[in-house]
Parts: structure tokens; C-alpha cells; sequence
């Protein structure tokens, strides 16, 4: 089978790892433009309101970190490489430091002190380290800082203590890290220990400010005694920006803080947004005493002048570049959707005409399916549903719109699995980072009512639906949101009856396979699926196991822990089938099968003519299709 590329291209400004400095009397961004097969870095002139250097660092693919340290050269660490990179704004050189810490896949934050070190923390081994620029070696590397834990996502350096501060997760722990001694103590409050993620803001007076995200509580804590000095409710959505007159340098703010600043004389808090609705990564007050400089995930700068009250936006184009391909989906007048990761953006390709456009609003979309002219899109984070009229024009947020979220109450983050049956749309999900219990929510299309449930299987969640016969028929698999640990061997199938909300059975298709997705039905009725790499046959009726065929080795330890498989039929006999980037063909009636082609491919979606589309692994911002119909 010959496969062509497609159209098919979503683009985005990703500007995660930024960083504000002077130099030389210039007021200047760094930043890391993630994306496009290669991470960039680049150097804005913030008086000049352009960019003046811009240069790929080779191996990375994003940033989360910046930071310029006392020699005035700019450090940043990226993923999925966990690579350290410097660049010198005098000779305007970029080096890479070191191009992959072992055992690591990120480098979240960076911080730096007097002597010019930098310090930092990865994923997943929950390492900590120190790198000298005077002597340039890493002078500590210490992984598994809190065992059984994945990530060290914020780093603070106390110079006064000779202490760093890890914020550990995703079972939260903020960690004193004594150098060449190790972990001394945890000083997070016991009650804030169910949270997922603790935002290092700043150290103040002997203080370190925190912010809890899932609480939305600022924390002051003393760092001798590691007493909860005080407790702040914040941010308020509703109040946006600080009153006029007031000197933004006595604000801290930190970075990654989604926009929040407090005021450590009243210790009130502020909140700033972007016009555009993106996430605020940095805010820094300007040395000027009036403007403060916000700095937006997509790449939007803006100056807030608190004695005027006027944000004005800064007119620098930051790039946009090509994106993961995240999801595909075919609906029902031909037209095939995708979305795009980080971030979202959604691209409606027209076969027949093979034009298609870029439509923004609605994020990262998990899950995508449709019901005759309604299009459903499950966003991540916080598990939102979208419905989009297709007969109508893109409007978001009015079309397409949210119709429901399981976020709150839930605690759930990733819709992976939709489908629509009857008059209900149904919904599996991924909770949120270091949970472990997943969630089906069934909205009835007609009335707006929505009902969600947990008990379709004990600590698994969801990645694949289907239904026929008034029955809806789940994959799950064992493992959780990031961070958490699984706390059985096997994914399961479970069927339940549509009407009646009944649980009729749950079985283990595969022993020790952790996902058990890619549900379709074949002509027979049967049930097809594959766990892990392990296709299988299942009696829909009863649950029995049918048949079983081990197509390829499944790799435990890849980055992507959901591995959802696919299952769909072409124009005539034969089913086609993903697992583990490999795709193979099969034929029902002889139970034969027949790998494709030698590229790693993921997703898996037919267009009206029958031809084949899958996301291209080895660059996995392309889509390829088949040039001929898929029989």
C-alpha cells in the first residue's frame, strides 16, 4: 500500500521556557519556541519589538525552563530529550551543555544563584541537579528524591540556607534539598498533600511563597520552623490587575504562575490575563517602577502600566510551527477533523476537495466523535466537552460550545473515549495527574442531562467505546493520570446496558496487557479489540474469549502510557488494525493478518472513498494517507 502526505497541518506558538533580563540596557525576552520537529530559541528586543536571534537547539522539541545566570549567559532546559542548553547574548552563541540527562525525558524550571550555578528538576525520574558554570560540570545529579514519585517540577535556591526547595508531584511534597547531603524535610502542610501540583513563587524574608493550584490557596511558609505563617485565598477571576500608583517591584511573581502576582506589604493577590485567553507564563515587573511585563503561553507580550491602567500589546510576531497531530476523526458528511497537541487548534480537511482550514478555541482535543451533524470534542485539561453544529459556521466559543466539563466534582482531565448511541453521548476519561480512578459520564443529547459514574471497573480508566444492540461496550486500562501508579495488571472490557445503566459484565481479554481498547464490532457481530500489542475476538453476549494473536511487542516504558489501539473496517472485507505503530490488515473470515508498512503510524480513520489516514510516527506532525481505497 503507497501512502501520500496530507494537507492536513495544524500550527501553533508554543512559548512554554521564558525568561525577562536586561542586557546591556536592552529589556529582553528569552524565550523557547517548542514544536516543528526542533525547539528554537530565540532573543526578543523588547524595545526594539522584535526578534533579534532566533537558532533550533538541536535534539529538543520544547522548553519549560529558563533562566539567565550571574555571568549574564541564559540557560534553558527542554524535553523530550531532558537536554541543558546555554547561550551567550555577547557572541551570540548557542552551545548545548549536555544533550540528555539520564534516566530523564524533561527539564521542568531552572533556577540560579550568586556563583553561577543552575538548578533544576526532571521527569520522570524525580531527579534534582546542579550544574557550575564556572567549572562547567554538573556537581550533583540526584534522581528518585522522593521515591515512588515522577516528577521535580519547580526548583528554588535559598542562597541564605544553601537549600533548594523541590516542588514534587504528582502527589504533592515540597522538598528541602540540602547539596551533598541530600533530602532534609518536607515542609508542605499535611492537608495540601492530596494536591497534585504546589507552584513555587518566590522566597521572600526567610519566606517561600507557594500556590496551590487544585485549592487555589497561596501558602507563606517560614523556612526555618516550616510553620503555615499565612493561608490567602486567590486569585479572584473577577479582579484583574493592581490599582494605580502601586510600585509593581515590590509584587513577586515567580514564573508559570498563571498570571498571578502578590503584593507582600498587604499580601494581596492580583491576577492578570491575556486578551487573547491563553495561559500567562511569566510576569515581571520592569526596573522603570510603572510597567510590568506579561508574557503569554502562545507568545503574546504584553506591558501593564500600573499607573495608567492600560495593558498595551506588543506588536512582535512570534512564529508559529507545525504541531502534533493528536486526533482524527471522520464524520458523518465526509469531512475529516483533527486536533492538534500542545494546545489544540482544530483542522477540517475536505477529502473531495483536498483544502481544509485551522480553527482555534477549543484546545487539546483526546477524543473526537459525531452524531449525524454534531461534532463532540473531549478537551484536555479538565475533561470539557465541546459540541459543534457543522451545518453552521465555526464561532467559537458560541459553535462550537461547552456542554458540560468533569473537572469539578470528578477530578477528571482526559476524554479519551466518545461515542454517541441512542440519544445519549457517552464519555470515558483519564483523571487528573497522580489519580488513579477514571470516569463515564453519559449526556443525554436531547435534554441536556448529564450523569457520571466511577463504578464501571475499580482503579482503571477509559480508552476505547462501543455499542450495538442497546448495549455500550468499554476498554480500560490500569493506568491513571501521570504520576500515578497502577494498582492492577490487566485493562478490562466491561459491557452495560444502555437503558437501564446496568452492569452486565467486566472481563480481562489479555492477562498482564494494560489497555484493552480499539473496540469495534466485526460483520459477525463479534467483538474486536486489542490489548496492548494482543489482538482479540470477544462473544459480545457473554464476554467469552474467542480468539487471541500477539501482533507485535508492546514497549511498557514509552512516554505515551495510554496506548490506545485501533480497529476499523475498510470498503469491503477487510479490518485494518494500529497497535503499538504498527499497522497491519486483517482478513475476519481466514483470522489472517498482514503488516502494511514498515513506518510507524498512529491513529487510524477511512474517508468516504475508502481511503486510508494515519499520523505519520516519524514525524508525527504529518498526516499520510493511502493513495488508493483500502479494500
Amino acid at each position: 500500500m503507497e501512502f501520500e502526505k496530507t494537507p492536513i497541518d495544524i500550527k501553533k506558538t508554543i512559548m512554554q521556557g521564558i525568561c525577562y533580563s536586561v542586557y546591556k540596557g536592552e529589556n529582553r525576552v528569552y524565550g523557547v519556541l517548542a514544536e516543528g520537529g526542533c525547539a528554537t530559541f530565540i532573543v526578543i528586543s523588547l524595545d526594539r519589538e522584535r526578534i533579534i536571534f532566533s537558532q533550533d537547539a538541536p535534539g529538543a522539541t520544547g522548553s519549560w525552563g529558563v533562566a539567565v545566570a550571574s555571568d549574564g549567559r541564559v540557560y534553558f532546559g527542554t524535553y523530550v530529550n531532558a537536554g541543558l542548553y546555554r547561550f551567550d547574548p555577547e557572541t551570540e552563541q548557542l552551545e548545548t551543555i549536555f544533550n540528555n540527562l539520564p534516566n530523564a525525558k524533561f527539564i521542568f524550571s531552572l533556577d540560579v544563584d550568586s556563583k553561577n550555578n543552575v538548578y533544576g528538576g526532571t521527569w520522570p525520574n524525580c531527579a534534582v541537579f546542579k550544574y557550575s558554570g564556572n567549572e562547567e560540570k554538573m556537581e550533583f545529579y540526584d534522581e528518585n528524591v522522593v521515591p515512588g514519585e515522577d516528577y521535580v517540577r519547580m526548583v528554588l535556591y535559598d542562597e541564605k540556607k544553601d537549600i533548594l526547595y523541590a516542588s514534587i508531584s504528582a502527589h504533592c511534597h515540597l522538598i528541602e534539598y540540602k547539596p551533598g547531603v541530600g533530602p532534609l524535610r518536607d515542609i508542605l502542610p499535611e492537608s495540601y498533600k492530596g494536591e497534585a501540583f504546589a507552584r513555587l513563587i518566590d522566597i521572600y524574608d526567610g519566606k517561600i511563597i507557594v500556590y496551590m493550584t487544585r485549592a487555589k490557596k497561596i501558602l507563606i511558609l517560614d523556612l526555618d520552623s516550616g510553620e503555615l505563617l499565612h493561608e490567602i485565598d486567590g486569585p479572584d477571576d473577577s479582579v484583574e490587575h493592581p490599582p494605580a500608583g502601586i510600585d509593581p517591584r515590590r509584587l513577586l511573581s515567580g514564573t508559570r504562575n498563571s498570571g498571578i502576582m502578590l503584593d507582600v506589604n498587604d499580601l494581596r493577590v492580583y491576577n492578570f490575563k491575556s486578551d487573547a485567553g491563553e495561559t500567562i507564563m511569566g510576569l515581571w515587573a520592569y526596573p522603570d517602577g510603572e510597567s510590568i511585563l506579561l508574557t503569554g503561553f502562545e507568545g503574546t507580550l504584553y506591558l501593564y502600566n500600573v499607573q495608567s491602567g492600560i495593558k498595551k500589546k506588543l506588536d512582535i510576531e512570534v512564529p508559529s510551527k507545525s504541531i502534533e497531530i493528536r486526533q482524527l476523526h471522520t464524520s458523518a458528511d465526509g469531512r475529516i477533523y483533527a486536533s492538534g497537541y500542545l494546545r489544540g487548534g482544530t483542522y477540517i480537511f475536505d477529502p473531495g476537495t483536498g483544502t481544509g482550514t485551522q480553527y482555534d478555541g477549543i484546545g487539546q482535543s483526546e477524543g473526537i466523535t459525531s452524531c449525524k451533524s454534531r461534532i463532540y470534542f473531549g478537551k484536555y485539561p479538565g475533561a470539557y466537552v465541546y459540541e459543534f453544529d457543522s451545518k453552521k459556521e465555526w464561532d467559537y466559543p458560541n459553535n462550537p460550545r461547552e456542554i458540560f466539563e468533569m473537572k469539578t466534582g470528578y477530578n477528571q482531565d482526559r476524554p479519551f473515549a466518545l461515542k454517541a448511541a441512542g440519544n445519549k453521548l457517552f464519555v470515558g476519561t483519564i483523571p487528573e495527574y497522580g489519580d488513579i480512578q477514571g470516569a463515564l459520564a453519559a449526556y443525554d443529547m436531547k435534554s441536556g442531562k448529564l450523569e457520571v459514574r466511577k463504578d464501571f471497573s475499580d482503579s482503571r480508566s477509559i480508552v476505547s467505546l462501543a455499542a450495538a444492540d442497546g448495549i455500550l461496550y468499554g476498554g480500560t486500562t490500569v493506568c491513571g493520570g501521570l504520576g500515578s501508579r497502577p494498582m492492577h495488571e490487566s485493562g478490562t472490557v466491561f459491557a452495560m446496558d444502555i437503558e437501564t445503566g446496568e452492569y452486565l459484565y467486566e472481563v480481562v481479554p489479555v492477562e498482564g496487557c494494560r489497555n484493552a481498547g480499539g473496540l469495534c464490532f466485526a460483520y459477525d457481530g463479534k467483538l474486536l479489540g486489542c490489548a496492548d500489542g494482543t489482538f482479540f475476538i470477544l462473544d459480545p453476549k457473554t464476554g467469552r474469549k474467542e480468539f487471541e494473536r500477539k501482533l507485535v511487542e508492546f514497549n511498557r516504558d514509552k512516554d505515551y502510557k495510554w496506548e490506545v489501539s485501533f480497529i476499523k473496517k475498510g470498503l469491503n472485507k477487510l479490518y485494518y488494525i494500529v497497535a503499538s505503530n504498527t499497522l497491519f490488515a486483517y482478513d475476519h473470515s481466514k483470522k489472517e493478518f498482514k503488516g502494511i508498512t514498515g513506518r510507524k503510524v498512529n491513529l487510524l480513520e477511512f474517508d468516504s472513498q475508502g481511503r486510508l489516514y494515519c499520523q505519520y510516527e516519524d514525524n508525527v506532525r504529518e498526516v499520510i494517507r493511502s493513495i488508493s481505497p483500502a479494500d
